[in-house]
């Protein structure tokens, strides 16, 4: 009985090092559309670049539903079968993502996560057409060359370096939510 809460333990910490590492490109990703000529000028909106690391997670959570989506879909080869339905219901979900999100830090924090009011057809500036573009591409490349290294990392034993790395990692980033939580309490 113990081993079998031991691997389900470290499933669920196989899943969360997938969504920092996700949440981390994500962001870093990002950060260079910002210095290119990107979504949000940092220097305008300071007090959303306090934000920064929780407006990684919908890179995180659209990476765990495209994940879980194509594991339902298709257990073997992403353009194998239903290749184009997996790539609209990623984008879709990736969408679903960041528009959550981005109403949560509108409603939640008062601020603006990223600005896409610029754009045709967008919706309050959390998402618009050329970005559903983007993220359909960004899903076509993952599915080809990232799902299955996800998949894979996902089957094989969960290495004491990565347990102890994601452990870590939440704690500091527990330290991080607390600090903008005391930060909003304070204003």
């Amino acid at each position: 009985m113990e081993k079998r809460n031991e691997n389900k333990v470290d499933l669920i910490i196989k899943y969360i090092f997938v969504f920092l590492v996700a949440s981390a490109i994500g962001r870093l990703y990002e950060f260079f559309l910002i210095l290119g000529k990107g979504t949000l000028n940092y220097i305008e909106h300071f007090p959303t670049s306090v934000y920064t690391l929780i407006f990684a997670f919908p890179y995180g959570i659209a990476i765990m539903f495209i994940y879980f989506t194509f594991q339902k879909l298709d257990k073997n080869n992403f353009m194998q079968n239903n290749w184009i339905l997996k790539i609209i219901i990623g984008t879709l979900l990736i969408n679903i993502a960041e528009l959550t999100t981005g109403l949560i830090a509108l409603k939640t924090l008062g601020v603006m996560p990223w600005d896409y009011s610029h754009h045709i057809l967008n919706f309050k500036g959390l998402i618009s057409l050329p970005i559903t573009i983007r993220w359909a591409i960004l899903v076509a490349i993952i599915g080809k060359f990232g799902y299955g290294k996800i998949d894979n990392f996902i089957k094989k034993p969960l290495s004491k370096k990565i347990k102890k790395l994601t452990i870590t990692t939440l704690i500091i980033y527990g330290i991080y939510l607390i600090g903008i939580i005391a930060l909003k309490i304070i204003r």
